[in-house]
């Protein structure tokens, strides 16, 4: 603990937040030398993850496996970008997201730009901090003059006021020459410092003249077949990751009694989502499943029982289910709500396909309150149905289906216009879906930051897996 103590100091005027220490610290205590890569001296912004860069493939391999070891989760593998990997990890004490970006070449878009190992050689320590590696200043320069050329083609504020400030210094050209001539982008370079130290306003965007003719260049020049090759194969993989129907996404579903708290638990877990991952632009939604018509021979139907009675259609069969078990005449056999049930669960499928389907293809993690085991709890019919049972387990299984358990007191009071018995056969069927489909019941907390964390915990490591690429 002492020796994680001291570093916060330095990571603190870094900007990086303190709780990247212990992982930091466990690199090091292997023996493991790497560069922050992206940290400086003097001008620093506030990081979306931590970029560390190894001097020699074994060692990247060594770091990743202990990383590993520590629970972090492989988000984006070298398949997503050569010589790159991130891995994410849920600080669960802290309540954070840690995410790092691991290199074992200095390359954007597979694209080698400098030798990782004379980035190594030549890197400093911070302020006598022996664990911490800053890049020298010439490679401050290289590599932020190339991350803007060969993969982000803007001009932070923060990155202007770095050339800014290395103008000034002294420089060893002779070294920065031979890593641009034997790289093949020092024509690139010299363009690029000419517009980057000059004043404008930024974010300033590179002339798209600039950019193509430099990373043409740079292909063409440094080992074309392997260039060609990466370009070739990630361009596949752009089609593929698109036009592939597997489900990226995560799904979770909440469930439970009327009064749980379903409804107010799913926005809470969505907001929370919303916050850890706001650095990875990851798309997020809510969904209402409860009870909606939805394929026009549904809504059709629903319109015409609607005409019909007073008692708003298939609504008014539930109503009529609850006063059957008011008056304890809930039938051994229904026909109709046999047939009710297995075509709601056609029109539910449909939805689920036609909304929630498409989002999960597109990496959405999709947080539903409630969904088609909802009419498990709530009509008294179905511990004798023939069918429901089996409905309950065909229907597309969520990655983590919550069953929000909530004491009958509690209840009793949050909805005073159901009885308590009915209240008590509600809760009794929902918790039948813990044994019928591998529901998780979620117990009632005071805190409801307490329940969100819960949640987390059990379904960050399923995010990402589904994610990896």
């Amino acid at each position: 603990m002492k020796g994680l103590l001291c570093l916060k100091s330095p990571l603190k005027k870094l900007k990086i937040p303190f709780f990247y220490a212990p992982s930091l610290t466990l690199l090091q205590r292997y023996g493991l030398r790497f560069v922050l890569f992206k940290q400086t001296p003097f001008v620093n912004h506030e990081i979306g993850g931590l970029d560390l860069l190894f001097g020699s493939p074994w060692e990247y391999d060594r770091a990743l496996n202990y990383l590993k070891r520590d629970g972090f989760v492989v988000y984006l593998s070298e398949k997503n970008e050569p010589y790159k990997t991130m891995v994410v990890k849920y600080d669960k004490t802290n309540d954070f997201l840690l995410v790092l970006h691991l290199q074992r070449k200095v390359a954007w878009c597979g694209l080698e730009a400098l030798s990782a190992k004379e980035v190594l050689a030549h890197a400093k320590t911070y302020k006598g901090y022996s664990g911490l590696l800053l890049p020298c200043y010439e490679d401050i320069l290289l590599i932020h003059a190339g991350h803007i050329l060969f993969e982000n083609y803007t001009i932070q504020p923060y990155e202007h006021h770095i050339f800014n400030k290395l103008k000034k210094r002294k420089l060893d050209q002779v070294y920065i020459q031979r890593q641009l001539e034997a790289y093949g982008w020092n024509t690139s370079f010299e363009k690029f410092m000419h517009l980057a130290t000059q004043e404008h306003a930024v974010p300033f965007s590179l002339p798209v003249s600039l950019v193509a003719m430099n990373t043409l260049r740079k292909m063409l020049l440094c080992n074309p077949f392997i260039h060609f090759f990466l370009l070739a194969k990630q361009s596949i993989q752009y089609v593929t990751k698109r036009i592939s129907l597997k489900k990226r996404g995560l799904l979770i579903v909440f469930e439970g009694v009327n009064g749980s708290g379903k409804s107010t638990l799913t926005q809470a877990v969505f907001e929370k989502y919303q916050a850890l991952e706001g650095k990875l632009t990851l798309p997020h939604h809510t969904y209402y499943f409860g009870w909606k018509p939805f394929f026009p021979l549904t809504k059709f139907i629903s319109w015409v029982l609607s005409s019909l009675r007073k008692d708003q259609g298939i609504q008014g069969i539930y109503q009529e289910a609850l006063e059957e078990e008011a008056h304890q005449t809930v039938p051994h056999f229904s026909l109709k709500n046999e047939l009710m049930f297995s075509y709601l669960f056609f029109d539910y499928l449909l939805r689920y396909y036609f909304h929630i389907y498409p989002w999960l293809r597109k990496r959405s993690l999709v947080v539903c309150d409630r969904s088609f085991y909802h009419l498990y709890g709530q009509y008294p019919y179905t511990p004798s149905s023939a069918v429901m049972k089996h409905l309950v387990k065909l229907f597309p299984r969520p990655d983590s289906l919550f069953l929000l358990d909530v004491d009958l007191k509690t209840l009793a009071k949050r909805r005073k216009t159901i009885p308590p018995q009915q209240l008590k056969n509600q809760l009794i069927r929902y918790r039948y879906l813990i044994r019928l489909v591998g529901a998780l019941p979620l117990k009632n907390a005071k805190r409801i930051d307490t329940i969100v964390r819960r949640v987390v915990v059990h379904t960050w490591r399923k995010r990402f897996e589904h994610l990896q690429y």
